[in-house]
């Protein structure tokens, strides 16, 4: 394969979410999509549609519906096109680092639970996010959210929260064990992983890249 179809499967599992999708899936789907993969394994992958299972027929399963899966896509999308530019695991590293300084805090308070769902936050001002803390506060009130949920085992924690102005409630179930992602070591993975699907690995420079905002040398390839 090459970049192209690895990134035109990924792009349509992740907005091809309706049946009004269903032509462009059909007129875009190539047989490689189901000799696709994820770069890694994780089990709460086992709760989408294979990628082995993926046909020129739109399913509801074609899509990826899970947050956890949703992000994986979302970051191999990042690795693949950084490849096709011809930038160094490094470059790529540092522009996620300088110009995404939002989304990275973000990722460093993200939790997911055991199913896939990411646990709402107040970082993100998640709807939810209150009720949940409060909910893990009761249980464990020396604790702040993060520690107390890490530290969760046992039965799910069900949260609700209204919306519509209070003329409904959301039900939300969060499965432990919740963890954390780590962005960086995920692009690690995946341009390693990318780069020996493509056969490129061996034509890439691993020399230590120079942080913009300190003009220091570094090296963060471990």
């Amino acid at each position: 394969p090459d970049e192209r179809k690895l990134l035109l499967a990924r792009g349509l599992r992740l907005f091809g979410i309706s049946n009004h999708f269903e032509p462009l899936w059909r007129k875009s789907y190539l047989l490689t999509f189901a000799e696709d993969s994820f770069v890694t394994t994780d089990e709460r992958f086992n709760r989408e549609l294979p990628w082995s299972s993926l046909t020129a027929t739109w399913q509801r399963g074609s899509a990826l519906r899970t947050d956890f899966a949703r992000r994986q896509a979302l970051l191999e999308i990042d690795v693949l096109v950084a490849l096709a530019l011809g930038l160094t695991l490094q470059e790529l590293i540092t522009l996620y680092r300088v110009q995404f300084p939002v989304m990275r805090g973000y990722e460093r308070q993200d939790l997911f639970d055991a199913h896939g769902r990411r646990l709402p936050t107040t970082t993100r001002k998640d709807p939810g996010a209150k009720e949940l803390r409060d909910a893990l506060k009761a249980r464990y009130p020396d604790l702040d959210f993060r520690a107390a949920a890490l530290g969760h085992t046992g039965a799910p924690i069900t949260v609700t929260w209204p919306i519509d102005n209070g003329r409904g409630h959301v039900i939300r179930a969060f499965h432990p064990p919740f963890t954390p992602v780590d962005r960086e070591e995920d692009y690690r993975v995946a341009y390693a992983a990318f780069s020996r699907r493509l056969e490129i690995g061996a034509g890439r420079p691993t020399e230590p890249t120079v942080d913009p905002l300190s003009g220091r040398t570094q090296d963060i390839t471990r």
